[in-house]
């Protein structure tokens, strides 16, 4: 394709596939999904997504991409076919970003979206709570980061200080993905689920 495109893994053996082109079309569609059979059962021919940018979360269940130059859409996916074989992702979220024209995005293991922009050079990361589908328990907001989370392209950044096992057994991370020996007044995240702490 002559259009920035990228590929995600759905964590089923199947493949996300978004591609941004000036219009969406049967021939050119802007995402598609492949099922672990090779079978393509979700294209999108109508709405175009800049950037071709797309991450996932919770192994495939979530998924996100930029839905518009300045912001991102994130859906809940199930990917029980229905009688016709098609799949089709439920948005969730639509957030504002600060990037514009986003050329990659990721989550992190506590659910925080990172996104990278060809325009500022620059990376950010966005905080989304409750990535469960439930709209109405918390509202999506940005979270503060260090110099090493927002870094302009081409500058020098400290190195990793320590690494650890990964195994994800009683991890407990605050929402801003900072890993800490025990849970702190206020919501955290324990084993990859978010808590409150009274």
């Amino acid at each position: 394709t002559p259009h920035n495109v990228n590929i995600e893994t759905d964590g089923r053996g199947g493949l996300w596939y978004i591609q941004h082109a000036s219009s969406a079309t049967k021939e050119t569609p802007s995402l598609k999904h492949y099922n672990a059979e090779g079978t393509e059962d979700f294209s999108n021919a109508v709405v175009v997504y800049p950037g071709a940018a797309i991450a996932k979360f919770n192994g495939g269940d979530i998924i996100a991409h930029p839905l518009s130059s300045t912001s991102i859409a994130i859906y809940a996916v199930n990917y029980a076919p229905n009688a016709a074989g098609k799949i089709f992702p439920e948005a969730i979220y639509t957030i504002p970003v600060a990037e514009s024209e986003i050329t990659a995005m990721a989550f992190d293991y506590a659910g925080n979206l990172y996104v990278a922009s060809k325009n500022s050079k620059k990376m950010g990361r966005y905080a989304i709570p409750n990535l469960t589908g439930d709209k109405t328990a918390e509202q999506v907001y940005v979270t503060p980061s260090s110099a090493r989370t927002n870094f302009e392209v081409g500058a020098v950044s400290t190195a990793i200080e320590g690494v650890g096992a990964a195994d994800g057994q009683n991890d407990i991370y605050t929402l801003g993905g900072v890993r800490v020996q025990k849970a702190q007044k206020g919501v955290n995240i324990i084993n990859g689920k978010k808590v409150m702490v009274k």
